[in-house]
């Protein structure tokens, strides 16, 4: 905790030393000219640039403070444990992988409080009951991440992209 403390208190001195840097160039008469060196063309250019250099950097940080981890946090008895989001979505691809009937598969995830949201894109083989496939999709990318991963999932949203209906022969229509 003191760590970030310390580093905000100097990444605002940034940020006031860059604003000080871009008053100095604008509005030279706010401040005191030191020698004669300072004050020439050449160098306020590179007062001008490193101090809005700077300026950027600094508001990029202070916005990067206020994102959302993507990262889910599992807390158990001998600590914390971090799940990437990546690694997520590469589980959601393994399970549904191993059915023959769905490809093309994107999968999208995100957190709210502690339940987790998944939205998977596929293209789906049918035999016309998309309903129960779809659920069925559902309780398993559930069970696997709560089984597995020790994941409490939210809502799981399926959207088919591309559906083949196949007849009762077993050939698409």
């Amino acid at each position: 905790m003191i760590k970030k403390i310390i580093f905000f208190f100097a990444w605002l001195g940034i940020f006031l030393m860059s604003i000080t840097g871009i008053v100095y160039v604008v509005v030279p008469t706010y401040l005191v000219q030191f020698n004669t060196y300072i004050g020439t063309l050449s160098y306020d250019i590179i007062v001008f640039i490193i101090s809005a250099l700077y300026f950027v950097i600094s508001i990029l940080k202070f916005l990067s403070l206020f994102e959302r981890s993507k990262d889910y946090e599992i807390k158990t008895e001998d600590g914390v444990v971090y799940i990437s989001s990546g690694s997520v979505t590469s589980f959601i691809r393994e399970i549904l992988s191993k059915d023959k009937e769905i490809s093309n598969i994107r999968v999208e995830t995100s957190k709210k409080s502690r339940k987790f949201n998944i939205k998977v894109r596929l293209d789906m083989l049918s035999n016309g009951n998309i309903s129960g496939k779809s659920s069925s999709i559902q309780n398993e990318i559930k069970s696997k991440l709560a089984d597995k991963m020790g994941l409490e999932v939210g809502t799981i949203e399926v959207k088919i992209s591309k559906l083949s209906v196949k007849d009762s022969s077993g050939s698409e229509e």
